[in-house]
């Protein structure tokens, strides 16, 4: 479990934030047998109203990844743009960008 603080925007300009949803001092990624993976996914739960978003980044990184929502969950899925594998390097840099936003008038 991970806790972060979220507000609604401010004004003037009454922009949403992102907030770090990884906590950078305790997130491991390891595999015991391999220094590549060939697909991580990643279940976010839960999901609350049509204006919260995840963002990710994965410039820099020989990644893609897909998107989807089922029930009341976000399905996150990163695999290799071109390889069959990466280096874990990468897989960690795009989980330690995980980003929450939520652009709704007044957020919950």
């Amino acid at each position: 479990d991970y806790l972060t603080v979220f507000t609604e925007p401010l004004p003037p300009k009454r922009e949403a934030m992102a907030v770090p949803i990884v906590n950078r001092d305790a997130l491991q990624l390891t595999d015991v047998d391999n220094a590549n993976l060939t697909l991580l996914r990643v279940d976010l739960q839960p999901r609350y109203d049509q204006e919260e978003r995840i963002l990710l980044n994965t410039s820099g990184t020989e990644l893609n990844y897909t998107y989807t929502i089922m029930d009341s969950s976000y399905i996150l899925v990163v695999e290799p743009a071109s390889e069959s594998s990466a280096p874990i390097e990468q897989f960690l840099s795009v989980l330690l960008s995980l980003e929450y936003i939520n652009t709704a008038e007044e957020p919950s």
